[in-house]
């Protein structure tokens, strides 16, 4: 991968991009920050994942070399939906790993920038994000920390060659957001469908790769998106992705958090595995009966029960506008079964921009 240029370019073009977070650092995990660099051969900015070794246990740094030879498969598979690894170089002190510079928003950020999002652009923008889970599921893999921070939007340049001059106009500034409904692709395939509408999926550091039947105990995930099993500790599979899908669509539809009750992680993790969903409150009034029940899927308890990514693109809110729309259905309303239950935290969720609680 080059791996001899790369090196070059951090070390001696980029030293000072990564080594000044107060001007260069993207973003801070659990294990390293992300800092931006340039590619010396290309001019291109890229992504340095920064992971200091020392400060690791056995089982995280293990958790770190799994990350990377993930993100060598998504690449060397030419996947456009999950982040591509450039090049990857450590020494006794840390790993460097270099990979894509997305232009654009976080899904957090930009549900923050838009002052209302419509059921219609909510059901256009979550169909390619299941996709891309889809896809990931389909390789064996796990994702166990899909949230809104997660899911970059990548924005393209005014000049793509791609884009008409009114499309050029729009997109000065802000994200696409319109796809052409007619260039769906294949349900089977899970890349995104336009040029004007790409997700990415990044951060694979809590990842793990199950065979089929496999099952997996490790408590891993960001509480306010964590599913039951995981709270519960009890074996999961890639179902407890599809979970954490269902509360980034609760959140795109009503811009709050479900279940979450600021600081007091106890009560989240009771409401997580207890409170029933409640289509009755007034945050539901203009949403339709199908984005409901999608919902309600989702968000269900028991993980045997819960629908699959390859469901979920097949249910009739999603596959509408989609050559998979003639063939989607689903029996009864999910949604009828939940009544109003209010827990001690009362009736409301958390809005978008409270304070997250981590599992980990």
């Amino acid at each position: 991968m080059g791996k001899d240029n790369t090196t070059q370019t951090i070390n001696k073009e980029g030293s000072s991009g990564v080594n000044n977070p107060q001007e260069n650092i993207l973003g801070q995990g659990t294990y390293g920050k992300v800092y931006k660099a340039f590619s010396r051969t290309t001019g291109k900015p890229v992504a340095i994942k920064q992971i200091n070794k020392k400060a690791l246990i056995l089982e995280e740094l293990e958790l770190q070399q799994h990350e990377i030879h993930l993100y060598r498969v998504m690449t060397d598979d030419n996947y456009k939906g999950t982040v591509r690894m450039l090049d990857v170089f450590e020494d006794h002190l840390q790993i460097n790993v270099v990979l894509e510079f997305i232009e654009g928003k976080n899904l957090f950020h930009w549900i923050k920038s838009e002052k209302e999002v419509d059921e219609e652009k909510s059901r256009r923008l979550f169909r390619e994000i299941v996709k891309v889970v889809g896809y990931v599921h389909s390789k064996g893999i796990v994702h166990r920390d899909i949230k809104l921070e997660n899911i970059m939007l990548r924005q393209l340049p005014p000049s793509d060659p791609k884009l008409s001059a009114q499309q050029q106009e729009s997109a000065k500034g802000k994200l696409l957001l319109q796809p052409k409904p007619t260039e769906d692709l294949p349900m089977e395939d899970y890349g995104g469908a336009d040029p004007e509408f790409q997700v990415r999926l990044i951060d694979f550091g809590l990842s793990k790769v199950l065979i089929p039947g496999e099952t997996s105990t490790d408590p891993y995930g960001t509480l306010a998106y964590c599913s039951p099993e995981i709270i519960a500790k009890r074996p999961h599979t890639q179902q407890t992705d599809v979970w954490s899908l269902g509360i980034v669509l609760y959140t795109l539809l009503t811009r709050r958090m479900p279940f979450v009750v600021s600081h007091d992680v106890e009560q989240t993790k009771n409401n997580i595995l207890y409170r029933a969903l409640n289509f009755e409150n007034p945050l539901w009034q203009t949403v339709s009966e199908e984005a409901k029940d999608l919902l309600a899927r989702m968000l269900e308890k028991d993980q045997r029960n819960r629908i699959s990514c390859e469901g979920a693109l097949r249910h009739p809110w999603l596959a509408k506008g989609t050559a998979l729309a003639k063939d989607a259905s689903y029996k009864g309303n999910k949604s009828n079964q939940y009544t109003e239950k209010r827990s001690q935290s009362g009736n409301v969720p958390n809005r978008v921009g409270s304070s997250y609680l981590k599992a980990r």
